[in-house]
């Protein structure tokens, strides 16, 4: 008599493939029940069963990783359409704020669709989810290096203001010299939005001017 495991369906063999190794074994039996010797077909029968037997442990185990490689697809998608939308609000800010503003598409995992129930499907999934992860953290960086520069000249400016302000070094002549661009440099930060490379040419001779007055004349050290 064989011992026989419970086959059951697999994506990796076929029911008309369990269904003959049943009937063999079905066969085998009724030989032995009529006293014939079956030795010589129980010797393959096993090898093909240990097989199969094999081949359901490993589809099991591809089971079990695809349905654990699913769920972390699922929650790599939620997280990253988060991220899309507070990055998306992130640009909207950006382009309202500063010209010329970066121009970055920010992907919307959304538009991939659910998450497939192919293993090759999820595997391919992941890796665009990998590349889709890239992208938002390009446009974050990107949008947020725009904001921070915009912070960055607009505390300059207020600094080199107060420097001026305290310095009993600066002349009345140097604070006429320094007022036109002054004058613009302030209207260019208070612009909506921000032109920023006339505010980067404008900061850049505002603040060597009140280096050089603020140090008597002469260069900083």
């Amino acid at each position: 008599q064989v011992a026989m495991m419970p086959l059951g369906g697999t994506r990796d063999r076929t029911q008309s493939d369990l269904v003959a190794l049943e009937r063999r074994l079905f066969d085998i039996t009724e030989r032995a029940k009529r006293g014939a010797d079956v030795g010589g077909f129980l010797g393959p029968l096993e090898v093909d069963v240990a097989a199969r037997e094999r081949d359901l442990i490993v589809a099991a185990s591809r089971r079990h990783e695809s349905e654990r490689d699913a769920a972390r697809a699922r929650a790599l998608m939620t997280e990253l359409a988060a991220r899309g939308d507070a990055i998306r609000s992130l640009q909207a800010q950006c382009l309202a704020a500063v010209t010329p503003a970066p121009k970055l598409a920010v992907p919307d995992v959304r538009a991939l669709g659910a998450v497939p129930e192919d293993p090759d499907a999820i595997d391919a999934l992941l890796a665009r989810l990998t590349l889709v992860g890239r992208a938002l953290d390009q446009a974050h960086e990107t949008y947020a290096r725009a904001l921070a520069e915009r912070d960055e000249l607009q505390g300059q400016f207020g600094a080199l203001e107060a420097q001026v302000a305290s310095s009993p070094a600066v002349t009345a002549q140097e604070r006429a010299d320094l007022a036109p661009i002054r004058t613009q440099l302030g209207a260019a930060l208070a612009s909506t939005p921000i032109p920023l490379v006339r505010a980067r040419a404008l900061m850049a001779a505002y603040q060597s001017y009140v280096r050089t007055v603020t140090n008597n004349g002469k260069a900083p050290l």
